[in-house]
């Protein structure tokens, strides 16, 4: 049988939040930010070898390929285009 603090705190959390889940933070998977650092070392290894895939980038550097995929459309570069340096 639950107890009386049990009930108390279900009817306090519904009437706070009209809810009955827990926050729990920093819970879930990790996210990794986009840093500046992050930013200039893709920038850098397309700089070396304009005709690099994101996939090689990302693997090369360490940071997920949605992460290089943002920064290089942000920065307005072309993987596997010659561009202008």
């Amino acid at each position: 049988m639950p107890s009386r603090s049990f009930f108390a705190t279900i009817h306090r959390r519904l009437c706070e939040t009209c809810s009955l889940d827990v926050h729990k933070p920093d819970s879930g998977r990790q996210r990794i930010s986009r840093t500046v650092d992050a930013e200039e070392r893709v920038v850098h290894a397309l700089q070396r070898n304009p005709s690099t895939s994101i996939r090689v980038v990302s693997r090369e550097i360490h940071i997920p390929q949605t992460i290089v995929g943002r920064i290089v459309h942000d920065e307005g570069l072309y993987p596997y285009h010659l561009q202008r340096v």
